[in-house]
């Protein structure tokens, strides 16, 4: 009999050890809960997404309405077409959100790596295709070149369409003639031209111009828009204007293209 229980002594003995050993390899752990820490938008995500706009400011000089490291302010407005323009930015980022916002729709016509220095975007309006519907201009002015931008509405969705200084920069190059000889430089357009006398001081080489977004404006005017571009030549390593292009602005409600060229000589600076 006290042979025979010492196998039982032993399983007994084997099953309490068991309780202190490790799981099986197959048991799976309940993760932790992480603690929640505060975060901001990625800087290429839209920091305004969800925002209430019932809380947004409505007029210029209004406090900004600041929602954790995001804020808002009214950056620009047309109260007799309740349009408004704000600037979002978030913390700590340099660039800047603009948000147009008619009624209760909201759209980011641009996004900029610096924030504009106040008075750099105007508003109009006007049927500027001859669709019947009025389309809005925001127009930009900034170091890195004049802009237009053409923002329709429909429902609650916003489409915008830009004039970049890229696109009209290649437009105008296709369309002036550009000759140097004997140090003097001619632009031609149709039967218009101007030309432009190296001074004693000035080398060259001269080149053609090829970015005319330094010298450009875009007037909005009714259901109408026109432009005027600098226009001249690289002569050694700075830009010479001594010409005017004066332009009308054509919207196909898809793109932009110019017409009723003009060529008028101006005294180059």
């Amino acid at each position: 009999m006290k042979h025979s229980a010492l196998p039982l002594l032993l399983c007994a003995l084997l099953l309490l050890a068991g309780c202190g050993k490790e799981e099986p390899l197959n048991w799976t752990p309940t993760p932790a809960t992480p603690t929640p820490s505060p975060s901001i938008p990625a800087e290429d995500e839209a920091w305004w997404t969800g925002v209430d706009v019932d809380l947004l400011p409505t007029e210029l000089g209004d406090e900004p309405y600041v929602d954790g490291d995001v804020s808002y302010r009214v950056y620009a407005a047309a109260p007799e077409r309740d349009l408004l323009l704000y600037e979002v930015r978030c913390a700590p980022y340099e660039g800047a959100q603009y948000l147009l916002r008619l009624d209760g729709a909201l759209g980011e016509p641009l996004r900029l790596e610096e924030a504009l220095p106040d008075g750099q975007c105007s508003l109009a309006w006007g049927d500027y295709d001859g669709d019947g519907t009025e389309e809005y201009a925001l127009t930009l002015t900034q170091e890195t070149g004049t802009g237009l931008t053409l923002c329709e509405l429909e429902g609650d969705a916003w489409t915008f369409h830009t004039y970049a200084p890229a696109d009209y920069s290649a437009e105008l190059s296709s369309l002036l003639s550009f000759h140097y000889e004997g140090g003097t430089v001619t632009l031609r357009y149709g039967g218009d031209a101007a030309s432009y006398t190296l001074g004693p001081e000035e080398s060259g080489p001269a080149a053609p111009l090829e970015d005319f977004s330094q010298v450009a404006f875009f007037t909005p005017s009714g259901d109408s828009l026109s432009a005027s571009f600098g226009a001249g030549a690289v002569i050694g390593d700075r830009n010479v204007y001594f010409a005017l292009v004066l332009a009308s602005v054509d919207y196909d409600g898809e793109g932009f293209t110019l017409s009723d060229l003009r060529l008028l000589s101006t005294p180059g600076v």
